[in-house]
């Protein structure tokens, strides 16, 4: 009852932490490599626009640079789901993290964390 009394008043998060982010981003798998332009990026995946469509549940190699930082990170996706934009020439993607190393995980959660601490204008957390 706790738990769930505790989950009314703060209310249900609908996901993990999302930022706004509009950078270049690397695709690249077995037969393409081409560059997309983020849109949002939380700890679980990345939501981008390229002018192709990748089929959904292939997986691609992506790599960012984070904006405003020299932190590159290269995980691995998986294509969750596409959709037109109003520019017919563009897909937007899904992207959902399958795999990156401890350092990208540990560099993109700061990343996301002062973000949002920023976009709620709180102090962002001094680095440990």
């Amino acid at each position: 009852i706790r738990a769930v009394n505790h989950f009314l008043e703060r209310g249900l998060s609908s996901g993990l932490p999302r930022v706004e982010v509009r950078t270049p981003v690397q695709l690249r798998n077995a037969i393409l490599h081409t560059w997309a332009t983020s849109r949002n990026i939380s700890r679980g995946g990345i939501s981008v626009e390229a002018d192709c469509e990748l089929e959904p549940k292939s997986e691609v190699a992506v790599e960012i640079t984070l904006p405003d930082t020299r932190l590159r990170i290269a995980p691995v996706a998986e294509v969750v789901w596409s959709r037109d934009t109003q520019d017919q020439r563009l897909t937007e993607m899904g992207l959902r993290f399958v795999a990156m190393d401890s350092a990208a995980v540990r560099t993109l959660d700061d990343f996301i964390a002062e973000r949002t601490s920023m976009e709620r204008g709180l102090p962002s957390a001094a680095p440990a």
